[in-house]
């Protein structure tokens, strides 16, 4: 997590790849927990929620998420573990506990939504890949709009990127196809700022393709939480527990 006293300080003018790596790392900390509330909204207005606690651990190569479901009923308990490896094809597990066992999740299937939500798996830890180019598209006194293009769409041909002028944080995110049609636009509603550091407290994904939308309420924010280490992410912890 960069310091909003270090980004200040700087003086020399970010790079546009600079200014995106920055404000994605800035959401990205080392180690976090938090409760969050995932609300659901279709087009034809009907609402669906559901309750899980998110863990994330960040190394040099790779980003652990595990997201431990606590409503309603009919999840509860399923566990959904995700290796984001900076080098290598990323790995998805889900615990389901009727069954009680680990099933992977299936590289194609990673691209569907996340619990039924307007998120992707791949969604969940927006990081630009090696091969990604930048260009400043925008700049006003407000905020600086950044593109991404990835060569191999990932699932995305272009990421356009709202920066903040003032938090250096993300405000929007445009995913568009290679067409440059925006399917989908993640906003960052709200922040909290925990011991000096900018955490989001509400984030909403709208899903231009069907209408529909989802709301993250995120809350009980605990950054460098104790128990968050390489072993809890592992599958095998799940069933042990």
């Amino acid at each position: 997590m960069i310091p909003f006293f270090w980004l200040i300080s700087q003086t020399h003018a970010l790079t546009p790849e600079e200014l995106v790596t920055n404000a994605l790392e800035r959401h990205t900390p080392t180690q976090l927990h938090q409760s969050v509330e995932m609300i659901i909204t279709r087009a034809n207005g009907r609402t669906q929620v559901r309750h899980f606690e998110l863990d994330l651990l960040r190394t040099e190569q790779t980003f652990f998420s595990r997201a431990t479901f606590t409503a309603p009923k009919a999840v509860q308990g399923t566990v959904v573990f995700v290796h984001d490896h900076m080098h290598q094809e990323d790995k998805i597990f889900m615990y389901m506990p009727a069954l009680k066992r680990v099933q992977p999740i299936q590289p194609r299937a990673q691209k569907n939504g996340f619990m039924g939500s307007d998120f992707n798996f791949d969604d969940l830890q927006i990081r630009p890949g090696d091969d990604a180019s930048y260009t400043l598209l925008s700049k006003t006194e407000t905020h600086q709009i950044v593109r991404a293009h990835f060569p191999t769409p990932e699932p995305w041909s272009f990421l356009n990127v709202q920066i903040d002028q003032n938090t250096q944080l993300p405000t929007r995110i445009d995913f568009q196809n290679e067409q440059e049609e925006t399917e989908k636009t993640l906003t960052i509603d709200s922040h909290t700022l925990i011991n000096g550091q900018m955490f989001p407290t509400q984030t909403t994904m709208t899903n231009h393709q069907t209408g529909s939308a989802t709301v993250l309420r995120l809350s009980n924010i605990k950054p460098q939480a104790d128990h968050l280490d390489e072993p809890y992410f592992h599958p095998g912890h799940m069933v042990s527990q």
